[in-house]
């Protein structure tokens, strides 16, 4: 099977300390040693068990001791050897283990009963490994056209005693390696293709299937592969998490495991009944650090939610140089649904690095499925403290119903540096969308829709939290309405972006639109240093009480400065540039606008002894005033745009 991915180009993104050196040096050490047992090259000639097979990788020098293993020609009695094989593969493992010396098992392709609850499924023992895709007489190995596979038909497996084909036990070190195989977890209650209990096992290139025969939710929960513990390697398999009636997982890691999962295509089974929840890869339990490296991974569909990747609560997951799409809600599911590409519900440093992630959509050739009401690309519902770090992805909010979030930060202070992010294409769209969290979010590139089709309404970044937000560039996308940025009862520090409004496709005969560089609903925000551009419409409209601190960097559209209550005043706007036409500042507490002829060079303009006496100077194309408000929360002599 061909790698579906390259990673080596791209930089790795670990966290400093003891557990980058620990990872770099488990993935080096795991490397070397899947080279040495499975190197490829020209089989060498011979046959018994101490030969090597005719054909297939090469065996290194550690490795004597062959046993050979065909349905059809073989039998138990056997001694294993190319001319007498074995029929079953148990029998094999166990004769080659009973030596106590290192040993390759060599599979001939045929379908092979690996029932649990009948005693049939296979356990490895650590220094024997599984090599499958022989074709007939073991002259030639091909994976695809030869395949060794192993099912699993057990009735009813439970969460003590979970059906399985394959068990990999705590012992099972890196030296067994299971290479081309196929591994079929068919069975029925809760039930998994591979089940591994610990140890450090390596699993490539294999397909790994719980596909529940012949009728669909056989299962109440499948999984293709569950890792209880240990650190694994899984590399360049194909795994499918089958079609659980409540869930089905493709990779469920918890325990403290900590495997390498790396260029591995993963899913859940793609159909239209649906279970209620369908999920990519789940990482989970306390201490655990896995490394997902370069796979493809799809969270299939369900009825009420579907997760490429979900992080859980005590797991320090490195989520680096994937593709990652949430899936689909199946046609006609009732009630409300949603889909992430990555759900992050970790109180624990997980770090998602160079990723493309995509929340749900409609499932092509599938009429009627979705992306379900709110599609998320990525989910963070996590402590306040320690920090998830977010960076260098492309991240899609996908096609929700209702609303498509690229980011959405229910809890926590994620940070998120240097990414692209757009918030799809729903009704509802929203690029980075902070609720009650305090993240640090700088350097990225934020478009509040994806530009393809118009939504109602589009933000940039909505913020009801204190965020830190600087150095991005940040659109407000393509809608009816469109906000760079939109600010609700927080005080955010925001500095140093590039804040555009937006396109909004609603624009009046006059020009105007429902255009808004930023918005702010009571927030107190601190705004210095932005370049904010409202098109259409306004650069800055303050609503509900809002006083931001204006400061530095420069204004462009419509109106620069839009009050839209009396309770709304800037505290203070100073050295700003102010290139608005016709309107650069609308004063609710006078009701006049104030346009270019206003702040011409030292132009003095003066009101009535009860409206106040204003002054606005332009020097060098900075704006500075001072106000002697009328009834405003402005102090006397506040530096002000008037």
């Amino acid at each position: 099977m061909a790698d579906p991915r390259n990673p080596a180009g791209r930089a790795i993104f670990l966290r400093a300390g003891p557990d980058s050196l620990f990872i770099k040096w488990r993935i080096g050490l795991l490397s070397a040693i899947a080279l040495l047992l499975a190197a490829c090259g020209g089989g060498g000639g011979g046959s018994g068990n101490g030969g090597p097979p005719p054909a297939g990788p090469e065996p290194p020098a550690e490795i004597q001791l062959y046993y050979y293993v065909s349905d059809g020609s073989g039998d138990d009695g056997n001694p294993g050897t190319l001319a007498s094989p074995m029929q079953t593969v148990q029998a094999a493992i166990d004769a080659a283990a009973a030596t106590g010396e290192l040993a390759w098992v060599l599979v001939e392709s045929a379908t092979y009963d690996a029932t649990h609850e009948t005693g049939n499924s296979v356990t490895l023992a650590d220094g024997v490994s599984l090599f499958g895709g022989y074709c007939v007489g073991f002259a030639s190995r091909d994976l695809e056209a030869c395949p060794s596979n192993m099912f699993d038909e057990s009735a009813a497996g439970t969460a003590a005693d979970r059906a399985r084909a394959l068990t990999a036990g705590v012992g099972v070190t890196a030296l067994t390696v299971v290479d081309g195989m196929g591994v079929f977890g068919k069975g029925g209650g809760i039930a998994a293709s591979i089940l591994i209990e610990g140890g450090t096992v390596t699993i490539q290139n294999s397909l790994i299937s719980t596909t529940n025969a012949g009728t669909l939710n056989v299962a109440t929960t499948s999984y293709g592969l569950r890792i209880e513990g240990g650190a694994p390697s899984i590399v360049n398999n194909q795994i499918n998490g089958g079609t659980g009636s409540d869930y089905a997982f493709g990779v469920y890691a918890i325990n403290a495991a900590s495997p390498l999962i790396q260029v591995n295509r993963i899913n859940t089974q793609i159909w239209v009944g649906g279970g209620d929840y369908s999920i990519g890869v789940v990482a989970a339990g306390t201490g655990g650090t896995p490394h997902l490296l370069g796979n493809t991974i799809r969270g299939g569909m369900a009825t009420v939610s579907v997760r490429g990747v979900q992080v859980n609560p005590g797991s320090e997951a490195v989520v680096e140089d994937n593709d990652i799409s949430a899936g689909s809600i199946v046609p006609g599911a009732a009630g409300a649904t949603s889909t992430y590409g990555v759900q992050v519900n970790a109180t624990t440093l997980p770090l998602i690095a160079g990723n493309r992630i995509a929340g749900g959509r409609a499932e092509s050739g599938i009429a009627d499925s979705s992306g379900g009401d709110y599609s998320h690309g990525i989910y963070f519902n996590t402590a306040a403290a320690p920090m998830p770090w977010t960076t260098y992805n492309e991240i899609d909010g996908g096609e929700g119903a209702t609303i498509s979030f690229g980011v959405r930060i229910v809890q926590g202070a994620p940070y998120l540096l240097y990414n692209t992010v757009n918030g799809g294409t729903g009704p509802e769209a929203r690029g980075i969308s902070n609720e009650f969290g305090t993240p640090g979010i700088g350097y990225n590139t934020i478009y509040g829709s994806s530009l393809s089709l118009v939504s109602a309404t589009s933000y940039g970044i909505y913020n009801k939290g204190n965020s830190v937000i600087s150095n991005n560039f940040v659109h407000g996308g393509l809608g009816e309405a469109t906000y760079g940025v939109y600010l609700s009862g927080s005080a955010p520090q925001i500095s140093g972006n590039t804040i555009d409004a937006g396109i909004d496709t609603g624009l009046t005969s006059l020009g105007y639109g429902d255009n808004y560089g930023i918005y702010a609903l009571t927030s107190d925000a601190a705004l210095s240093g932005n370049t904010i551009h409202g098109r259409g419409g306004d650069a800055v409209y303050l609503t509900g009480g809002s006083n931001p601190a204006i400061s530095g960097g420069r204004m462009l559209g419509k109106t620069c400065i839009h009050e839209a209550d009396e309770s709304s005043d800037p505290a203070s706007v100073d050295g700003v540039e102010i290139a608005c036409t016709p309107v650069e500042y609308h004063d609710y507490d006078l009701g006049w606008d104030f346009g270019d002829s206003f702040c011409g060079s030292g132009d003095n303009f003066t009101n009535t002894a009860a409206e106040g006496n204003n002054f606005c100077l332009v020097v060098g194309g900075l704006v500075y005033g001072v106000v002697t408000p009328k009834a405003t929360n402005i102090t006397s002599g506040s530096t002000y745009f008037p």
